[in-house]
């Protein structure tokens, strides 16, 4: 087995040697003189791409559990600036395997989806974009570092103010009153700053999308997160149909109180009896975490992703984090990145080789997927307050919605032939704090500036993940679980419409899914008002 995460140390590339090193194979994959030569020159630079993850993940571990320290939050930012040469790299090796002279017998013999991705790259970049990229993350990190100090105690737990804004209305009203206070304080002496930094990255990314040929930013962020399955047409009338047709809202969750701290024992037993009860490949994933000791548990209120997080070390399946301070009011945390984990079981099992990730949007929407695919059975992990969460989790989903909804709304006005001024901007973004004049909340939503693309993979991902619910099942459908496992399986395979097809999942596009899913989510709120569900 291989060395676990924890015992791990952290060392920053050598990125000249490393673009040597990959220069030099993609070279020989140009040269390759039969197609196992050039498959094993793909296995080698999937090698070299593994190595580079493994070691940003390990960094990404220790900025996770100390979000304070400065020097990880510089750590970061060095890899940041680096991102010219990775694009440069990507394209490079893209380039080569679209114009490869085997590329019909490569075709068969690797995922149809590595070769989507290597023709939108050749699509999304251009080295005369390489000053733009390094200015971007130039911006990107001084603004992430002024945003990084925004940080408010909630309950013991520090949390960041643009996390408190995208949760507000699951706080009670004096929670709020405070979480606006703090905001408003911080606005008032960090506006300034924010905005100039704002529009910087504004005229930045417009000149990106035009040098390599997109009408906006919008249009050109969207190829670049390899959303081509669907145009931004269409993602803005789903958006506004959210917005037009969304289902009644519920107060938020009164928690339990708990009579005794989660202990990894428990923990354990509890996933152990949950994954069992899904299905025996659920159980079978259960069985490799524990034989491979990839679950570990910590303490630690000041973690800014404190649930879970999800590692991929090399050729090593996923190893799982989970804090036991925050749990269990955060189990839609834990089962969401179990989906992420499982997606990874899912593709290679015990297969040996490199993992082929699928689309960032693919992997959301299974993510979210396995949460509500574990709804019959959420008692296994909390008890008989199961009924309070599962409302805390359609709360939320609502909420989410709505939220993300007006986030890709919000962005798509900053690309256009001339930006909004700030005041406008300032009309069109929901009155979050409900304040007279609206403040700019909208400079502290670090999705909004820094990922303008995450908000759609999100949303999307509740649209097809809820799918996967069974509001009324008692022991679940083993119709909808094979669905789920199909999808999950495949999920490597092709981008998420088609795979959408393959699977028999509805489009979130298509224009019956959202409608009826609403429905359902109304339904369901409605029997949860009348049992007064707390």
């Amino acid at each position: 087995m291989a060395q676990k995460l924890q015992a791990l140390q952290y060392v920053r590339p050598d990125f000249d040697a490393l673009r040597l090193e990959y220069i030099d194979a993609v070279q020989k994959f140009k040269k390759a003189e039969s197609v196992n030569i050039a498959q094993m020159t793909v296995q080698n630079l999937d090698n070299l791409n593994d190595s580079l993850i493994s070691t940003y993940e390990i960094l990404q571990t220790l900025a996770t559990q100390n979000p304070a320290d400065e020097v990880y939050i510089n750590e970061l930012a060095v890899w940041r600036l680096q991102l010219p040469l990775l694009k440069d790299l990507a394209y490079r090796f893209a380039n080569s395997l679209v114009k490869s002279k085997f590329r019909n017998q490569l075709e068969i013999a690797l995922p149809l989806a590595k070769f989507k991705l290597a023709e939108n790259q050749l699509k999304t970049y251009s080295s005369d974009i390489d000053d733009l990229l390094l200015a971007e993350q130039a911006i990107l990190n001084e603004y992430q570092g002024i945003v990084a100090t925004a940080t408010i105690n909630m309950g013991g737990h520090i949390l960041s103010l643009p996390a408190a804004l995208q949760k507000l209305t699951t706080f009670s009203a004096s929670e709020q009153t405070v979480i606006g206070d703090t905001v408003a304080a911080f606005l008032v002496n960090h506006q300034t700053k924010l905005i100039n930094l704002f529009e910087q990255l504004i005229q930045n990314r417009n000149q990106q999308a035009f040098a390599l040929g997109y009408a906006s930013y919008s249009e050109f962020s969207m190829a670049a997160h390899n959303h081509f399955d669907y145009s931004l047409t269409e993602v803005l009338s789903l958006c506004d149909t959210i917005l037009t047709t969304m289902p009644i809202k519920l107060t938020p969750t009164n928690w339990p109180q708990q009579s005794a701290t989660p202990t990894a024992e428990t923990i354990t037993s509890s996933l152990k009896t949950l994954l069992a009860a899904l299905d025996p490949a659920t159980q079978r994933f259960y069985d490799y975490l524990i034989e491979h000791e990839s679950l570990t548990f910590t303490n630690n209120i000041h973690c800014k992703v404190p649930s879970l997080a999800t590692f991929v070390i090399s050729k090593q399946l996923p190893e799982i984090t989970i804090n036991l301070d925050c749990l269990p009011t955060q189990t839609d945390v834990l089962l969401n990145q179990l989906g992420r984990a499982f997606q990874a079981f899912s593709i290679r099992g015990l297969k040996s080789g490199n993992l082929i990730f699928s689309f960032h949007d693919t992997q959301a929407a299974l993510a979210k997927g396995f949460e509500f695919i574990c709804w019959p059975w959420l008692h296994h992990l909390v008890g008989n307050d199961a009924p309070s969460y599962r409302k805390d989790m359609i709360t939320q989903n609502i909420a989410a919605l709505t939220y993300h909804a007006n986030q890709i709304k919000f962005a798509a006005n900053f690309y256009q032939s001339q930006t909004p001024s700030i005041n406008e901007l300032n009309t069109l973004w929901p009155n979050q704090l409900k304040q007279t004049p609206n403040l700019p909340t909208w400079l502290l939503d670090t999705t909004l500036i820094c990922q303008p693309d995450a908000a759609l993979d999100n949303l999307l991902s509740i649209i097809i993940g809820m799918q996967f619910w069974q509001p009324n099942a008692e022991q679940g459908d083993s119709e909808v679980m094979n669905k789920y496992l199909q999808f999950a399986k495949n999920s490597s395979q092709d981008s998420l419409l088609n795979l959408l097809k393959l699977c028999e999942i509805e489009s979130p596009f298509a224009s019956a899914t959202l409608p009826s899913l609403l429905n359902t989510i109304n339904d369901y709120a409605q029997h949860m008002v009348a049992a007064d569900i707390q």
